[in-house]
């Protein structure tokens, strides 16, 4: 749907991007449209702006000094935390890899355009992921299930006892391995966040865990490629899918009690 159809007012965005030529390129193709820009050149700029703003889109480059646009994302996730907005952020990135896709994922971000924008690719995006009703309201999209019951009891045979032992063995070693990861990170041990990630996989995804099992694999393949300068903004985002898991287990285990 295009902005006249459905807008009764234009957006404001937000444009992070460390390189003065992109943030004109950017604000150049938007502004003319009738979109109100606010331009930063961080990524703690970007975490501020969002946090004391309010924005309809972050278009985020992905590779910025201080803090990269990956890490912002996930700091601008946990600010939203616990309220009603969650402001569609948009990865931009100069390379075109799977991997980047993975990593802008885990981080909680909606999309990936490649540079330089084509505002034949930018406008339908940010069209699709604000909606029509974007002058009026931005919804909370839903959040992803931290497990999937049904396929971890089909793939046990039905075998609730068995469901019980594994959730209580994850309970008590996945600190453990997070712990591992952590570490691995922390020490930009590629190989060892590669081994520990592939573990961590392992285990999350026997309970259906999704968006634990892909934000592992994101870390795997940093890990994989030997390039963890997200890393850390990837870290924390899978510790944060653990911990749900875990909460959506036990709460599991407290209703098949009760």
């Amino acid at each position: 749907m295009t902005q006249s159809q459905g807008r009764a007012a234009p957006l404001r965005i937000l444009v992070a991007d460390d390189s003065r030529v992109n943030r004109h390129h950017a604000t150049g193709l938007l502004t003319p449209r009738g979109h109100d820009v606010v331009a930063v050149e961080t990524g703690q700029q970007a975490v501020a702006a969002a946090r004391n703003g309010r924005f309809d889109v972050i278009l985020m480059d992905v590779e910025m000094p201080d803090m990269d646009g990956l890490q912002a994302a996930v700091e601008i996730r946990q600010a939203e935390q616990g309220t009603s907005r969650r402001v569609p952020i948009v990865a931009v990135t100069s390379r075109d890899m799977a991997s980047d896709l993975e990593a802008c994922r885990a981080a909680g971000m909606d999309a990936l355009l490649v540079k330089p924008l084509e505002v034949s690719a930018l406008l339908p995006l940010i069209d699709q992921l604000v909606g029509a009703s974007a002058a009026v309201s931005s919804p909370v999209a839903p959040v992803e299930p931290a497990f999937d019951s049904e396929e971890f009891l089909a793939r046990l045979g039905g075998d609730e006892a068995l469901a019980v032992e594994m959730i209580e063995i994850f309970a008590a070693e996945s600190a453990g391995m997070l712990s591992t990861l952590r570490a691995a990170v922390d020490a930009n041990d590629a190989n060892a966040v590669q081994r520990a990630a592939h573990n961590l996989k392992g285990s999350v995804s026997v309970f259906g865990g999704r968006p634990a099992t892909r934000a592992a694999l994101s870390l795997e393949g940093m890990g994989r490629d030997g390039s963890l300068a997200s890393g850390r903004a990837a870290m924390a985002t899978l510790e944060g899918e653990v911990h749900r898991l875990n909460r959506a287990l036990q709460s599991y285990l407290k209703d098949r009690a009760s």
